[in-house]
């Protein structure tokens, strides 16, 4: 069975980024980020996984970016606990392909990102 959400991605000038998913395209994601203490986000994305949901799935991820010959690199790490102290960590990257201003192609999910204009609400 195919699962279907919709995500939500913010870019930060300064190489953060931030995503999460939904199963709603009404979800209201600036009054989400709003929502969030950035300063602590962006601490925590080099030293731990985001909070959980309801679900056990993470409310959110975040991670830093680069961009380099029309592609984007995201990059972030998932911690596991071991029975040490220190976790076990697996870092990830996603390779998306710049195809517009407001397009990216993500070829590992066959999915494409459109950039739409958001507003307060």
């Amino acid at each position: 069975m195919e699962e279907s959400y919709v995500r939500f991605l913010q870019l930060w000038p300064d190489g953060f980024w931030l995503w999460r998913n939904t199963d709603s395209a009404d979800f209201d994601f600036a009054t989400f980020i709003r929502g969030l203490d950035l300063a602590a986000t962006r601490t925590n994305a080099n030293t731990a996984n985001p909070p959980t949901g309801q679900d056990g799935d993470f409310e959110y991820q975040a991670g830093h970016y680069r961009e380099a010959d029309g592609i984007l690199f995201l990059s972030f790490v998932y911690r596991l606990g071991t029975a040490s102290d220190a976790p076990l960590e697996i870092p990830w990257t996603g390779r998306f392909e710049i195809r517009s201003p407001v397009a990216l192609w993500f070829d590992a999910a066959k999915a494409r990102f459109d950039f739409v204009q958001t507003w307060s609400r």
